[in-house]
């Protein structure tokens, strides 16, 4: 009798923790009821959530999941960096993004071979490359959240520790849509609504909306959104204006003629008709040209000068259109969503009675 000894492959386990520090939008979280149950129940949602990517060297999907963690679970190191003063009690919950998955050692060298010559070195930044796609799910998380709940979760900071014995940092992933969607709610218009978090995550993964390089009208507009996004204070009325209106136009426009009429039309047709401040939609799309083209006073970047009449006047009138615009995009993907559209076509038709 002869006796056939296998082994099993030798494995590498990657295991890597992105911590997120997250924020309910302040100050509504604590004088709304409303506004801090849209949060718990986004939050509590948002721990149930799985996001995938591909794996490197074959199809098979890497899956990150998160969960709510207790300040006692953030390691040492990382903990210090979320440690900020604050002139009033700010809540803070802290999430924790989760990939563990196991590799056949020797295949993962094999496709390695050329990043570096050390072994140990190679399988450290296959690690490094993992926990950027892990810190970037998390991000994405967020992203899709303000789709489902605009407004409503911030991600102030998202640290992982590193596999060189420092410190992996994520950009934040902040935003003023709170302020716009309270503008949208005395507009009457457009219509801002609370999704499930689920259905939208599975319609931008069916979409492939994180992965793609605005090959799609509705991929550019999804990247659009994303610009309207930052660290707290960090991105400019000017630009929430001009990416809304990139994100607008890539939807609604099929040519170069009109365009705001088109927005105007269009806008109306998908998401419902203005019944008061007709004319807001048109004035936003006119300032949005006079801006870009010139004919519309805007400050030096380094004028201090902030405190004058004409300052606050272009101060409130550029963000007053980007609340429009930054509410008429998200309201836009709403309802891509809720009808699991990918693209919008419109057309003519004549009525006769």
């Amino acid at each position: 009798m002869t006796n056939i000894q296998t082994s099993l492959p030798e494995l590498h386990k990657s295991v890597i923790d992105v911590y997120g520090k997250i924020q309910p939008n302040l100050p509504e979280y604590i004088i709304d009821t409303v506004e801090k149950k849209r949060f718990e129940q986004l939050l509590d949602d948002f721990t149930k959530l799985k996001l995938s990517f591909p794996n490197y060297f074959d199809n098979n999907l890497l899956w990150v999941s998160f969960s709510i963690v207790g300040e006692d679970e953030i390691p040492a190191v990382l903990k210090i960096i979320f440690q900020e003063p604050h002139i009033v009690p700010i809540p803070i919950f802290w999430i924790r993004a989760k990939l563990s998955a196991s590799f056949e050692r020797n295949h993962l060298l094999e496709n390695l071979v050329d990043w570096h010559e050390d072994d140990s070195e190679r399988l450290a930044l296959f690690d490094k490359f993992l926990t950027d796609d892990v810190g970037e799910r998390l991000q994405q998380a967020v992203l899709i959240s303000n789709i489902a709940s605009p407004g409503t979760i911030n991600l102030t900071k998202a640290i992982a520790q590193s596999y060189y014995g420092g410190l992996h940092s994520f950009h934040p992933v902040c935003s003023t849509l709170m302020d716009a969607r309270q503008n949208a709610k005395l507009l009457n218009w457009p219509p801002v609504k609370d999704l499930s978090l689920f259905e939208v995550a599975q319609w931008v993964e069916n979409n492939s909306l994180c992965t793609k390089q605005g090959n799609s009208t509705l991929s550019r507009a999804f990247n659009a959104y994303t610009h309207l996004f930052g660290r707290f204070n960090e991105v400019k009325a000017n630009e929430i204006l001009l990416y809304s209106l990139i994100g607008i136009e890539a939807i609604y426009n099929d040519s170069k003629e009109q365009v705001g009429q088109q927005i105007n039309q269009k806008c109306q047709t998908f998401l419902g008709s203005l019944t008061t401040f007709k004319k807001k939609l048109t004035q936003m799309y006119s300032y949005r040209s006079g801006f870009v083209h010139g004919g519309e006073p805007f400050p030096s970047k380094f004028d201090r000068a902030d405190a004058t009449e004409e300052f606050e006047e272009y101060e409130l009138k550029i963000t007053e259109a980007g609340n429009l615009g930054s509410m008429v995009l998200i309201s836009t993907l709403q309802r891509m969503s809720e009808l699991q559209l990918n693209d919008i076509k419109f057309r003519y038709e004549l009525v006769t009675d």
